[in-house]
């Protein structure tokens, strides 16, 4: 059975939302001996005991060896794919799908088809920064993510004085504009029983997604059930039990998502190996590309210019690896996310159905 190496970066917990680190990367590598014994030749002037990207980044030379690593002929999105998350629109998809969708579907309106709540979280995460300020809109933010983390009285209150501070100083200075997304905001901070104890301590945990979307689409490149190695000092590792959920056996078949943007349940994960990352060369090189993701789309997702060795990385990622994300957009109608024809279970959706065991998930 193949084995895939894992390993992450960006992964900053509790604090979700840094400056230093607006990205994140899930990174998996498909390499055998020749390969590795390629990447220790043209590594061997790096004296140090494990490749990791941290290290590294601080050596201009060592930054520029990694741009040859991406040269290798086996860099191929077969062997190399990678999902990134700019963590603030992550924080602004998930405000969306827990106070959004539900109150669209009361009213008889499924947000995830035709690609709707995706085009709600790409419009707020473009327009509050211009509407309401940069500052503003970070601690509108900033505070959502804490309240989902801590579900606590004293967060629940800041944040919903905030979010009528916001709709005030919409309808005071520039009315009819995004003002009516903030009355469902306002209304679920007065009604917070209906949703807040029901999160769960993983709601906006990077991992997750990422997790989802590369184990799904090396099920489909392999056509077989794989074996996932992964550093046991990584979030992966310890939520081992949890993700390996989404691979039993006892789950029917089922697609979810657009023709275009899809998971298939069960993932073929047979299981999730865990070991040093010392040990194992194939997960120190899964830790090289997450790097090198995160190095390169970090500027993008702070808003700056990317220049030299992260645009080198980012031109060439691009073209050697697979990739994928949630990365904001301008796109916000169906057409332009060319989700017109979608009518469906969103993946998001129904992965959280697994979790709660409904039985319509079972065979």
């Amino acid at each position: 059975m193949q084995q895939i190496a894992f390993d992450e970066t960006g992964n900053t917990g509790s604090d979700l939302i840094t400056a230093d680190q607006p990205v994140f990367c899930l990174a998996s590598v498909r390499a055998g001996e020749h390969e590795i014994a390629e990447v220790t030749q043209l590594l061997s002037s790096v004296k140090t005991t494990e490749w990791k990207f941290s290290k590294m980044r601080r050596n201009p030379k060592q930054l520029q060896l990694l741009s040859k690593l991406l040269e290798m002929d086996w860099v191929t999105p077969a062997n190399v794919k990678i999902f990134v998350i700019f963590k603030r629109y992550m924080a602004m998809t998930k405000l969306v799908d827990l106070i959004h969708e539900p109150s669209a579907r009361s009213f008889g309106v499924n947000l995830y088809e035709q690609g709707a709540a995706r085009g709600l979280a790409n419009l707020l995460t473009l327009t509050l920064p211009v509407y309401l300020g940069k500052t503003r809109a970070d601690r509108f933010t900033n505070l959502f993510v804490r309240l989902v983390r801590q579900r606590d009285t004293d967060t629940l209150q800041q944040f919903h004085r905030e979010a009528v501070s916001a709709l005030a100083h919409l309808q005071h200075r520039f009315p009819h504009t995004i003002g009516e997304f903030f009355a469902p905001i306002i209304m679920a901070c007065e009604r917070p029983n209906t949703w807040l104890p029901h999160l769960s301590a993983s709601e906006l945990d990077p991992l997750i997604p990422a997790y989802h979307t590369l184990s799904d689409v090396w099920g489909k490149t392999l056509d077989e059930r794989f074996i996932i190695l992964a550093d046991e000092s990584k979030t992966l590792a310890q939520e081992r039990d949890l993700l390996l959920r989404f691979s039993d056996e006892g789950l029917r078949e089922h697609i979810a998502g657009s023709p275009t943007r899809n998971v298939t349940y069960p993932l073929k994960v047979a299981d999730i190996v865990t070991t040093t990352s010392h040990s194992s060369h194939s997960v120190q090189m899964a830790d090289l590309f997450a790097g090198m993701a995160g190095y390169a789309f970090a500027p993008m997702a702070n808003q700056t210019r990317v220049e030299g060795v992260a645009k080198d990385f980012l031109s060439r990622l691009a073209e050697k690896a697979w990739m994928d994300g949630i990365i904001p957009s301008r796109d916000v109608t169906p057409e332009q996310l060319g989700m017109e024809d979608f009518v469906g279970v969103d993946p998001v959706d129904y992965g959280t159905r697994i979790l709660a065991e409904d039985p319509s998930t079972r065979k």
